[in-house]
Parts: structure tokens; C-alpha cells; sequence
């Protein structure tokens, strides 16, 4: 029997990326926890089908699947938009409860918010977390 190795086959290859990622961002467009005036404008302002390509791919690749991101890096991404600590712990717990909801196991779930905290020296604003 094979094995699944990587963490994109763990989670569901594409179909269930696509599945988590779809609940995640519908969650975080719902904006009652998201308290941030420049990233609420942000993503009002999003075509919603790209950014959930987007974040597919850029989860497939962390997570060892095919598909390659190939957007702008997470830094020039987020700059000027004045993200915290706070906004960006937000964001983890949206995606820990959008799999825990899929019945992702522990390990992986695991696995993948760390994939994502790494990215917080990326996308959080210096000065704003500062200021918390």
C-alpha cells in the first residue's frame, strides 16, 4: 500500500487544497473578525476566483503539490496594508478552524499552520506590531 508523503496528498491533493482554501477565504471575507480597514478594502476589492487560485497554488507548492505560485512575493503583497500580529493570528485561526471543519488530522493541520507562520515575518507591518 502506498504511502501518502507529502502534505499536499495528506490534504486531499488538489481537490481538497481547493475545498479548504475555498472555506477558508469565504470565512475570511465574511469580515467580522477581520478588523483591518486596508486589508477589508483589499479583498472587497479582489476578484475572488484569482485569489483562491492563488492561494491554491501557493499551498500546493509549500505543501509539496505541482502547482507552482507564481504571484507577487508574500512581502510585496502585503506591504502598506498595516498588518499586525493580531490580523495575521486571525488569519491562522480562520485556516485551523477551515480544517479542522474538512476533518483534517491533527499532524497535518499542524504541519500546515506552521508552513504559514513561517510567513508571518513576510506579511506582518514591523511598526504595527510594535505598536500592539
Amino acid at each position: 500500500m502506498a504511502s501518502q508523503n507529502t502534505l499536499y496528498e495528506r490534504l486531499g491533493g488538489e481537490a481538497g487544497l481547493t475545498r479548504i482554501v475555498g472555506d477558508f477565504l469565504d470565512q475570511f471575507f465574511k469580515h467580522d473578525r477581520i478588523q483591518n480597514p486596508l486589508v477589508v478594502k483589499r479583498h472587497e476589492a479582489a476578484f475572488h476566483p484569482e485569489l483562491k487560485r492563488q492561494w491554491v497554488a501557493f499551498v500546493s507548492q509549500a505543501t509539496g503539490g505541482p502547482k507552482r505560485y507564481e504571484g507577487r512575493t508574500m512581502h510585496s503583497s502585503h506591504v502598506g496594508m498595516r498588518i499586525s500580529d493580531r490580523d495575521f493570528d486571525t488569519t491562522i485561526d480562520l485556516m485551523r478552524e477551515s480544517l479542522e471543519r474538512a476533518g483534517v488530522e491533527r499532524s497535518n493541520k499542524d504541519e500546515l499552520l506552521e508552513l504559514m507562520q513561517a510567513q508571518r515575518k513576510h506579511i506582518v507591518d514591523k511598526e504595527t506590531a510594535a505598536q500592539e
